[in-house]
């Protein structure tokens, strides 16, 4: 069986030739240092025990008023509350990547990013963001190998879409995802914010951030009806700077309660996400949360893995809001 060549554009005369001694490679990163990732980051993480993970939602059921009881009435245990049963399945992400030892010996040619621990740091940063970005992007589970996880867009009941054909909504139990509509537009009312952010204050959820694209944000800070035209001026006429005006919006103070904004450059600019952290996690299996492996030698050069195991949870669907149709643009 014959050799095969290790891919990597750290090794002198391989693919990349003499790329990793240019010292442009500093800025790369600095730039890769810049990145981050809010979704994953604001997750709470918990335990999963299994390949498959289950749960049982929070909700109670429809409420009707109490009936009244009479004084000295016979006392008849109720069943259980029989909460819903959601299932997701856990998703193994893993980037594998090689370092030769003769680039690594070259001495602080480009910022010492040839260096095997440097790579290392990139390479699992670069994982964190792509982990990031899959939780955004809508997915629904399988089983069979490979297994993937279910997506908070999979999950979500409270389901609106702003298209001139508006899309319909999933089931919620992570098997199918909703669809996009036709007729696109932009952002240009809170009225299906506080639409979706109604339903879920009337079924026990009170979303608490928002999720979108940066190609949502100045639509956001300009939209006329959330938008109360006030602004602060210093009235002091003795030793005052210039006064400014603020034309973004980092908050949305609404009648269902406060919404902070987060703005990801993971997320899709097609869909805004209102979630409740309170009703998601992320359980991931132990042992598996960016668990590092060297895979070993091949020549002049050592193997390495990172890797990566988790699934989504949604506690409460009705919690969380998805509104979809929106132009990329701009």
């Amino acid at each position: 069986m014959a050799d095969s060549v290790m891919s990597n554009t750290y090794l002198p005369q391989g693919p990349g030739k003499v790329t990793g001694e240019r010292e442009s490679l500093r800025d790369v990163v600095e730039m890769v240092a810049l990145d981050t990732r809010p979704l994953y980051s604001n997750l709470t993480k918990v335990r999963a025990t299994a390949i498959k993970v289950e749960w049982m939602t929070e909700d109670l059921g429809a409420i009707v008023a109490a009936p009244a009881r009479n004084r000295g009435f016979v006392a008849t245990p109720q069943a259980p509350i029989a909460n819903r049963r959601l299932d997701n399945a856990l998703e193994l992400n893993a980037v594998e990547f090689g370092v030769s030892d003769s680039m690594q010996n070259i001495p602080d040619v480009a910022g010492n990013t040839n260096t095997l621990e440097h790579q290392r740091l990139k390479w699992g940063m670069k994982l964190g963001r792509q982990i990031n970005k899959m939780l955004h992007v809508g997915q629904v589970k399988v089983y069979t190998e490979p297994t993937v996880t279910a997506t908070f867009p999979a999950f979500t009941t409270n389901f609106r879409s702003v298209a001139t054909t508006p899309g319909a909504p999933p089931t919620g139990d992570g098997s199918n995802l909703p669809t996009a509509g036709t007729g696109f537009k932009n952002l240009t009312t809170i009225a299906d914010i506080n639409a979706v952010m109604l339903t879920a204050s009337l079924t026990q959820g009170t979303t608490t951030t928002i999720y979108f694209h940066p190609k949502r944000r100045a639509e956001f800070s300009q939209l006329p009806d959330a938008n109360l035209g006030t602004f602060n001026q210093n009235q002091n006429t003795s030793g005052a700077g210039a006064w400014y005006f603020v034309g973004t919006v980092s908050g949305y103070l609404s009648d269902f309660g406060p919404l902070e904004l987060v703005v990801d450059i993971d997320c899709d600019p097609t869909v805004i996400e209102i979630r409740n952290h309170d009703y998601e996690d992320l359980a991931i299996l132990p042992g598996m949360d960016f668990d590092e492996q060297e895979l070993g030698r091949r020549g002049s050069g050592k193997e390495l893995l990172i890797q990566h195991e988790s699934g989504y949870r949604n506690l409460l669907p009705e919690a969380h809001g998805l509104i979809n149709g929106y132009n990329v643009y701009p």
